[in-house]
């Protein structure tokens, strides 16, 4: 990869002194070279000229200030207001036209949202069974701006446990396979089958930052301890390539210690609870 220090060019402070000279000679032919190494501006050369500020009479604004394009209030609200609203809202202005329901379900203002809407909407909460017969539910902070189309995510083609969220996205686990389903839109995707045995209570997390992140990818770590060792191998699968793979990174520090159930993501970094 080129480096930025290949691509500048580097010039001495004399080379830059005459360039500048050279550019005013050109540029200024009133500016003349004195003896004492000052320039000075002939009195002759001064030119007074009067400004006239252009007006739109429609507006009473400068004419600068007039796009080209006028945009009505409709498109105004689409564009600057909309991204700032929280999920539930966002779905109850789907009705107000075909127009605003496909910019509202479109990618573009999805991650919009993501990156302008900053504040906690509520948890979701799940009281777990051997055989995921509990569904989640989910605790909104603002009834009425916050919710959630279908808290008990039966949108998902079977059963599951919660294991991790991120920035609006959960991860799941059913009986053979793990769910990443965005609760608001009822998107899923089930994960192709990991490599390395995860356990019946996987220690795996969801990393999914929206930030410059308009193809929505993520990440899942699995933290998979050696049998009978202690020492933990990460394997990570890539939303962007469909696959997994292992980690060169291992923890050796783990002696008499077990991982418990998901983890979190935060800032670039995966935390996990031990026992």
């Amino acid at each position: 990869m080129e480096s930025l220090k290949d691509n500048m060019m580097t010039i001495s402070s004399d080379e830059f002194e005459n360039n500048i000279m050279a550019d005013a000679e050109e540029f200024s032919p009133a500016i003349k070279q004195q003896d004492s190494g000052t320039h000075k501006f002939p009195e002759d050369d001064f030119k007074a000229v009067a400004y006239k500020q252009e007006w739109n009479e429609v507006s009473k604004l400068p004419a600068d200030y007039i796009r080209g394009e006028d945009m009505e209030i409709k498109d105004v609200a689409m564009k600057h207001v909309l991204p700032f609203l929280p999920g539930k809202s966002l779905m109850k202005f789907r009705a107000v036209s075909n127009e605003w329901n496909h910019w509202i379900v479109c990618p573009l203002l999805a991650y919009q949202q993501s990156t302008s809407f900053q504040k906690l909407s509520g948890y979701f909460y799940q009281v777990v069974d051997v055989d995921f017969q509990s569904d989640p539910n989910f605790l909104s902070l603002d009834h009425s701006a916050n919710g959630i189309p279908n808290p008990s995510l039966g949108f998902l083609p079977e059963r599951i446990k919660v294991l991790s969220s991120s920035s609006g996205l959960l991860l799941c686990q059913g009986l053979e396979s793990y769910y990443v389903c965005n609760p608001l839109t009822e998107d899923w995707k089930c994960i192709p089958p990991h490599q390395y045995y995860h356990g019946s209570d996987p220690a795996v997390i969801l990393a999914f930052d929206p930030q410059g992140n308009i193809e929505s990818y993520f990440h899942l770590v699995a933290a998979v301890p050696l049998l009978d060792q202690p020492i933990v191998f990460f394997e990570i699968y890539s939303s962007q390539s469909n696959s997994w793979s292992r980690s060169s990174s291992e923890c050796l520090e783990l002696e008499d210690t077990t991982l418990v159930g998901g983890g979190l993501y935060m800032k670039g970094m995966a935390y996990w609870s031990t026992t």
